[in-house]
């Protein structure tokens, strides 16, 4: 009896598990029509025919130079690939072992008539995969114009209703404006996940918060209203992405007040400046011999990059030095500056001393005293926010329980 190895695939396109199903099946019942013997079955899930990055399609491949079968049965031919390319590339290193590769739906004989008609169905495989793509694209840039949504998942904070339209998701958006309020007051991003994840918050695929995912809402636009479409660059040949990296600015979709707003554009701007001073700014880190109050918030009156706390020894007997340093003079920022260090006392007192002149002016105290209160109402604000969010979801959650055991009932 021959022995076969099956082969099953299925794209992320609308398709599931069933998919697979039905193809195994008619591979089963075609082998055991021609009396072949199923030795291995190798499946993928959700992957592409358009390149080879498919971990089962490769390990049939090393695994028909072991003779553990002869043929490969596929139930059509785009099932083993879309591209002339790879599938020439790769019927070639199966016949090299001695592997035939045989589809259940497409027979084809021999002859140099056969040959013609199988290359022109696989040729228009290939056709049907690059035709669905663009009409697909034509598609999402049709809605991104109207400011639909384009597919994937919606940003926290938000739901797509019937419409295909950006709507506010209330219970996910006091989150959102936590996240930004917490770094214009200061909070680091480390703090932010933990307090998020110590809450439970969860990311919009279920997952716990961290840097890169805190990072993703920070720079998205459509918390402040505008709606964005093609802004990451595209796929590379063999389908990595890489959404760090953008598209030039002719090549973006921005639609201003195309989605309704979560925070302020003021709100959002002013958190893109933090943000971006923080890159120039030294890490904060938890192990930290010393403790830098004014690092990142001071800046050269040379080259204007920021000054960073800075620990050396010197002098004949290696005395300690711990002082503030330009960036660009440590060699962490561009150029070369030469401005002079400056100690850590004597400027964070001298500060100190700063504020409180100011503080403490009796001009003035009146208007700070009206700013802290002003502070203060607004956390409570958002305290109150916080709490509705979460008695709504308390509420929502009563409802589908007692609904359960109404069924069970």
């Amino acid at each position: 009896m021959i022995r076969a190895a099956a082969y099953a695939r299925f794209s992320s396109d609308n398709q599931r598990d069933e998919s697979i199903d039905a193809q195994l099946r008619a591979i089963h019942k075609f082998a055991a029509e021609k009396g072949y013997q199923i030795v291995e079955e190798y499946i993928d899930r959700a992957k592409t025919g358009t390149n080879d990055r498919r971990e089962e399609f490769q390990r049939m491949i090393r695994d028909s130079d072991t003779g553990d079968f002869e043929v490969v049965i596929v139930h059509k031919l785009d099932r083993f690939a879309r591209k002339r390319y790879d599938s020439a590339v790769y019927r070639k290193a199966l016949s090299d072992n001695g592997v035939k590769l045989i589809s259940v739906l497409e027979q084809f004989s021999d002859t140099p008539e056969g040959i013609i008609f199988e290359g022109m169905s696989e040729a228009m495989s290939e056709y049907y995969s690059a035709n669905l793509s663009r009409e697909v694209k034509k598609g999402q840039y049709e809605n991104a114009i109207a400011c639909k949504h384009t597919g994937g998942y919606a940003p926290l904070g938000f739901r797509v209703n019937s419409e295909l339209k950006y709507e506010i998701n209330e219970e996910e958006a006091v989150h959102v404006r936590y996240i930004f309020q917490s770094i214009l007051n200061g909070m680091n991003y480390s703090e932010i996940v933990a307090e998020l994840n110590r809450r439970g918050v969860k990311t919009r695929r279920g997952r716990e918060f961290g840097r890169n995912s805190l990072h993703e809402i920070l720079r998205n636009e459509k918390y402040a209203g505008v709606y964005v479409y093609r802004r990451s660059a595209p796929a590379d040949t063999y389908g990595r992405r890489n959404n760090h990296a953008n598209r030039s600015e002719n090549d973006i979709i921005r639609i201003e007040n195309g989605v309704p707003q979560i925070i302020s554009r003021e709100m959002f701007d002013a958190v893109q400046e933090v943000m971006n001073k923080r890159k120039l700014a030294p890490y904060t880190r938890s192990d930290a011999k010393e403790v830098y109050l004014l690092s990142g918030k001071v800046f050269c009156g040379l080259c204007g990059n920021s000054y960073c706390g800075n620990r050396m020894h010197g002098g004949r007997n290696r005395s300690l030095y711990i002082t503030y340093r330009c960036n660009s003079h440590s060699g962490k920022g561009s150029g070369n500056c030469r401005n002079k260090d400056v100690n850590r006392d004597y400027l964070e007192n001298y500060i100190r001393k700063l504020l409180a002149d100011v503080l403490f002016d009796e001009r003035r105290l009146e208007g700070v005293i009206s700013e802290y209160n002003k502070l203060v109402h607004s956390n409570e604000g958002e305290a109150a926010s916080e709490l509705k969010s979460v008695n709504s979801t308390i509420k929502r959650t009563r409802k589908e329980i007692d609904n359960i055991i109404g069924i069970m009932a």
